[in-house]
């Protein structure tokens, strides 16, 4: 799978890079149009208001099929990211007041009203991935015990957070050996 998302913009205009949130979404939209079109495999042509492309072949294309699944990031209550996911394979939800250092996980109230919206706006029956993510007890039971909660929610995806304060860099590395919790 491949996540995407179109930022929160304070970190681009060090680079150089758009910082204006609704022209990157824009931007975002016609580079899934693009990269989808490439993974084709065949010629592809693409005219839009930020990326123009004449007969070029991408190869070699995806070994999925038809594509690599698309997960695309929101920050509930911002709706436009969300009727984007709807379009897509999955959705990576965050919300309001999050603090993943703090060992926060998004609230379930703020989970169920984004996952019901986006799938309120999904116009496919394929299966659709819900991720949350955080930092969650090194011990697996009580691990398990503060994400299970959230399966019930519909989170089909957990993402641990591994990063630096969480652990030693061998700590961090069992914790990724031990693998997700178990419900």
């Amino acid at each position: 799978m491949l996540g995407v998302g179109s930022g929160i913009g304070d970190e681009f205009p060090p680079f150089g890079e758009e910082a204006d949130l609704r022209r990157r979404a824009a931007m975002l939209d016609e580079g899934l149009d693009v990269l989808t079109g490439l993974w084709r495999g065949q010629p592809f042509s693409y005219q839009g208001e930020h990326y123009r492309l004449s007969d070029v072949t991408f190869l070699p294309g995806p070994v999925q099929q038809p594509r690599i699944p698309l997960w695309v990031a929101g920050h509930w209550p911002h709706r436009p990211p969300f009727r984007r996911a709807a379009r897509w394979d999955g959705v990576f939800i965050d919300g309001p007041g999050v603090d993943w250092m703090a060992g926060e996980i998004i609230r379930p109230d703020d989970l169920r009203a984004s996952v019901e919206y986006t799938l309120s706006h999904r116009g496919s029956s394929e299966p659709f991935e819900v991720v949350i993510g955080g930092h969650t007890p090194s011990d697996p039971r009580q691990a398990a015990d503060r994400i299970g909660p959230y399966a019930d929610l519909g989170v089909t995806w957990w993402v641990e957070a591994v990063m630096e304060g969480f652990g030693t860099a061998d700590q961090l590395r069992e914790r990724v050996r031990r693998g997700p919790p178990r419900l």
